[in-house]
Order: structure tokens, then sequence, then C-alpha cells
């Protein structure tokens, strides 16, 4: 391998997907990867969600062109350009060879098994000296990769002990949350959030839960399994109506909800359960086939179930791991990062180089604060530097900060460097956020705690940089951290060191100095619908648009806003759009009379592209394939009800 900078790249390249909009990969990313020395370094880490302003981004760019283009732009910053790149991987169009995949055992997605290596790796530069127990638990695998996909496992697990390195088939109960999701057209953390929002629940005969116990979530028996168990569970519980509720059926219904959001929130509880059941009895087999013991192992883990703070933390108190590492980017916005590592992993497994992937701020960094000034200086009262102790009396006296800092976090969760901050100690501080950020009033917002008092706040407490833990707050701590509990007495922790970020730190202590708290409320820098704000230009448009007054940058520098009212509930502007876009002296229309010549619609195409095994050599202009291609998505329709939406 030759020394120098490579790129591994989770993203889609085709015209066709980018003129209609056909999704295959969602939360697309790029990595920067410098090898030198015998060490590999993680450089940088783009979610084009932040780059090009849409939610979990979906969009295929149009051609190789726009992604050269898009690429210069990014490694503008880093004083490189797409010349200086040796070698791409993660794409057909991009990569010279695909060996970094041929390496692994090809019964398994090569999907999952990248997410493996980021949760294996991530906060361990030397997973072989280690025992570890990983699980890859995502809702299905990328054909992009490669064309049989849908017929290999589509869930991967290994252990690493004594050196040694077995990967085999494991489930994966995120399908169950997938289905759910299309089902309710709700997002999986937010269906999360209200199966916690209330005590409300369903009485299910065990004799059933056994039933619905028995299903099988490994490879493609987990779309149809999913399906029919969530509807299984629906009609279970959607019969009860008005006159039929009873003690003996359900519990009382919560009154502040409506009647179906408590029909739901019971739906999800019975689905978050027998989550946890699949996770318990594959944990179960393997720790019993390798000899496994908990507190003797580290508990890796990735893919989109991670995501599930309660799950987490209930399998981290059953088996008592010695620790855990699930990184930040546990969804697809990791895949990047493990395609990166597989295609130096001879390398890395034969220890003849270094890896250290020990933090989450490896996005942009926040870009250029005077000019950004200038540009909105009419809406400006003042700008200039400010210290910890003024930011402090701000939050105390009851003001909500922007807090933008250094490096962007990577993965779904805002980790204090793109984030919305205030004062803990009042639910005034969540019920305005959650009015900022156009959400249900029951949402949560997340605590941010000084690490080394966090088991002051918190029952058998864990450290939990990544915000991926839920934690009960002692019942002694409840009134003083009003704003960060959920119903349920929990709270998705985010602990923070000084090692982690010291800026974010320094805050904290500040705050707690004055007010004998260590805890902050933490919540997204992002409005409903949108990615994390990236940019400064970003974070003062969205202020004005909220009618904020304060924005603090880099731990030292504030902007105070003036009220603007003619730009309060504006939409956000469109961020970079001339690399995701058409380009403009292109006839899209004569392109899409010669290539969709039989008008296939854009189902019919998501499933053409999605299943490249089912029409080799056959060409999308003929009739023959055309054909083909409808017969195929009416039979997978039919099978699959929820539909091909991503």
């Amino acid at each position: 391998m030759n020394e120098g900078f490579y790129l591994s790249a989770y993203i889609c390249i085709d015209e066709l997907q980018n003129i209609l909009d056909i999704k295959l990969r969602h939360d697309q990313t790029v990595a920067l990867w410098e090898y030198r020395d015998q060490t590999l370094n993680l450089i940088r880490y783009w979610e084009l969600e932040r780059i090009s302003g849409i939610k979990q981004h979906a969009k295929a760019l149009f051609n190789k062109k726009a992604f050269d283009d898009l690429l210069n732009f990014l490694l503008k910053d880093e004083d490189l350009t797409i010349d200086d790149i040796i070698c791409v991987w993660g794409n057909k169009d991009l990569e010279n060879d695909c060996n970094y995949r041929r390496q692994f055992d090809s019964k398994f997605a090569f999907h999952s098994i990248a997410h493996l290596l980021t949760a294996i790796y991530f906060d361990n530069s030397n997973p072989f000296d280690d025992c570890i127990l990983g699980m890859a638990l995502d809702a299905g695998p990328d054909s992009m990769f490669e064309e049989d996909a849908y017929e290999k496992y589509y869930y991967s697990a290994c252990v690493i002990k004594d050196g040694n390195f077995d990967i085999f088939p494991v489930e994966s109960p995120a399908r169950l949350w997938s289905c759910a999701y299309k089902k309710f057209g709700i997002r999986e953390g937010t269906l999360m959030a209200l199966s916690n929002a209330m005590d409300t629940r369903c009485f299910v005969p065990e004799s059933i839960m056994d039933k619905w116990r028995s299903y099988e979530f490994f490879n493609e028996e987990a779309r149809h399994n999913a399906q029919e168990l969530v509807d299984s569970i629906c009609d279970f519980v959607f019969q009860l109506n008005g006159s039929e509720i009873s003690k003996e059926k359900c519990s009382d219904f919560d009154l502040r909800f409506s009647k179906e959001e408590n029909l739901l929130s019971m739906v999800m509880k019975i689905i978050s359960q027998l989550s946890l059941d699949i996770v318990y009895r594959n944990i179960d087999i393997i720790m019993k086939k390798y000899h496994l013991h908990g507190t003797e192992t580290i508990f890796a883990l990735a893919g989109g179930f991670a995501l599930n703070c309660p799950t987490n933390i209930a399998v981290l108190e059953k088996y008592k791991f010695r620790s855990y590492q699930i990184p930040p980017c546990a969804s697809d916005t990791g895949i990047a990062m493990g395609i990166g590592i597989a295609a130096f992993f001879s390398l890395l497994k034969e220890k003849k180089i270094q890896l250290d992937i020990n933090s989450a701020f490896y996005g942009q960094d926040v870009g250029n604060v005077q000019q950004a000034v200038k540009k909105f200086s009419s809406y400006i009262q003042e700008a200039r530097f400010a210290d910890m102790n003024e930011f402090s009396d701000l939050l105390i006296s009851g003001e909500i900060l922007i807090w933008i800092n250094d490096k962007a976090e990577i993965g779904p969760r805002a980790l204090g460097n793109r984030s919305l901050i205030s004062d803990a100690r009042s639910t005034a501080s969540k019920d305005r956020l959650n009015i900022i950020k156009k959400r249900q009033w029951w949402r949560p917002v997340a605590p941010l705690v000084i690490d080394e008092y966090g088991e002051d706040y918190f029952v058998n407490y864990f450290t939990s940089p990544n915000m991926l833990l839920n934690l009960t707050v002692k019942d002694d701590k409840k009134e003083q951290i009003a704003a960060v509990i959920h119903y349920d007495g929990s709270a998705r922790v985010q602990s923070v060191s000084e090692k982690d970020n010291d800026v974010l730190y320094m805050l904290l202590k500040n705050y707690f100095n004055k007010t004998g708290i260590p805890v902050l409320c933490n919540t997204s820098l992002n409005d409903a619908g949108e990615p994390i704000i990236n940019r400064i230009e970003e974070a003062i448009e969205f202020a004005l648009h909220k009618g904020l007054t304060f924005i603090c940058v880099n731990g030292n520098y504030l902007i105070r806003l003036k009220k603007s009212n003619e730009e309060i509930g504006k939409p956000p502007s469109l961020r970079n759009q001339k690399f995701f876009i058409t380009p403009k002296d292109f006839n899209a229309t004569e392109y899409l009379s010669k290539t969709n010549t039989h008008k296939l619609s854009t189902e019919e195409l998501t499933f053409y592209f999605d299943n490249p095994n089912n029409f080799k050599n056959l060409p999308l202009h003929s009739e023959k394939c055309a054909y083909k291609v409808r017969m195929c998505t009416e039979e997978y329709l039919k099978k699959y009800t929820s539909g091909l939406d991503r």
C-alpha cells in the first residue's frame, strides 16, 4: 500500500437516479484517510446531508464529474485536490478494484461487514489483543456492493478471542423498526420516544408472546417475518376500542395523549420487548458457544439498531460486559468508515499499521467566522470575544445558546459541537427547545453531564460520550435536572470529559461552579426534517429564522443578533445545491425518452437498480427488461406491502 491519501465513499453515482431522485443508499458519506509511516489516520469525514441540506442524504450524484467537483470543493479545506487521492473505494464507478471485500466470507453482505468493522475498531487501536463480541444490527444490506447481496446473510457478528477472528450470522431486530416506520410514517427515534413517553401498555398472553418470539431474522426472511410480525402486533393492539378497553386487556390510557398515540405506544412497547429478546437470545448463544464471560469481554455494536439507547443499557446491565464500543456513526453514516477499515484490514490485523479512531469530531470546521459576520452585519448587534463566565451567565438567565465549535461530530446525534444548549433545571427549557425544533411536547432532550459527576446523578452510571445509553436519574436529583428526564425517569446521557471535548467541558465546569449543577440540556442544532447545522453561516441563518439571539463560536466568541421579524419563520436556504442537481444544460426529457423508453415508474426503477442480480445483461431500454421489471416489482409489492419507498 503506497503512502498518501485515500478516499472511502458510500455514495451513488447515476444520471437516471439523479434525475428521478431514485434512492438506493441513504446517509451517504465520504471519508478521507492518510497512510504514512505505518500509521493510518482518519483525516476528515463528510456526511453529505450536512453538505447538501438533504436529511439522510440519499440523492445520487449525476456523474463522475459531479463527484470530482464536489470532492475538490471539500478537499480545498485540506489543501488537496482529487488528483492527490491515490485510490477511491466503495463505488463501482470510482474504485479500481474490490479486493478489500473479497478478504471476507462471501456468505455475508459486505454492508454488514462494514458496520462490524466500525464497531471493533472505534476507540480500540488493537482489537485483536482483546476479547470482543461484536454485532452489526441493521435493517438490511446494500446491493450496490455486490449484486447478490440479498441472497447472503443480512447481518453479521464476530468474536475476537486469543487473536482469532470468527464471523458468523446473527439476527437483527432492526427490520421490525423499519417496518413500523414505513407503516406509521414516524421515524424510528420518535417511535422509541413515544414508547417511553407514557405507562400505557397492552397485556399480551405469554403464549402469544412466545409465538412472536419464534420468528427469525437472519437473511431475506427478515423482510417477510418483520412485516408479518408488526402487522400481527398491530392487529392485536388496535382491536381495542373505547367500549372494549378494560383492565384485563390494557392499562388505563394516558389522557395527555390521543387514543391513537396510546395505541401506538402499546405497539412499540411490544416491539421494544421483542427486539430485546432477539438480542438476548443471540448473545446467549454466542457466549455459550465461545465460552465468553461478560466481565472479560468487550461488547462492540454497530448498525442502525445500535442507536437504540434503552436496549444498549439493558444489554450492558444484564451481561456485565467489561466495556463497550459503539461508534457515534453507528447507522449507515458509518459505512464509509467501515469501507476504509476494510481496505487496510489485512495490514491492521497483522499489526503492520496502526489506526486510532477515538473521537466523534471528524466533520468540517465552523468555517470563516469573520466572513459570516460581515455577510450578516445588518442583523448583528455585536460580535466579539467572550469567555465561559459570560456564556454561563446567559444560560443561568434562561437564554438558549447556539453552540457551534471546531469540527462537527459524525453520526446522527449532536454531541456538543453543533448544539442548542440551555439550563437543565427547569422543564421550561425543554418546552422551549421543542417549540424551536417543531417537535412534540413530550419529546425529551439530552443531558450533558461532567463525567466525574455522573455517578452522583445516574443509577449504575456508565460513561456515555456518544449519547448512546439511557440511564436512570437518581430520585434525589430529579428536581435539579427536570428538563432532561424522560417520562420513565431515564435520560439519554452524554458524558463530557476534558479529553473528549475540552471546550464543552470548560463550559460545564464554569456553569457547575456557579450553580452546583454539572448538567446542561443539549439537543441538535437543526429544525424538523433538516440535517444538523454544519457551518457558521447556516447557524446565523437558523438563529434569525428562530428568533434566537446568542451564538457562541469555538468557546471564545459571541455573536449577538438583533431581532428581525421578517426573518422569523423562513425556511433554511439550500446548501451547495450546485453539486447535487441535474446540470441545467442537460436535456433530461430527451435522456429519459431514450433511457426509460417504456416509462417505468420510480418504484419499478428503484426495484431494477436495487436488484441487479435479477436483470443481468438486460439493458433497461429493452422491452424484455421492462416487462420483467414490471412483473418482478408487482410480485415484490404483493409480498411486501410496505413498498419500495426509501
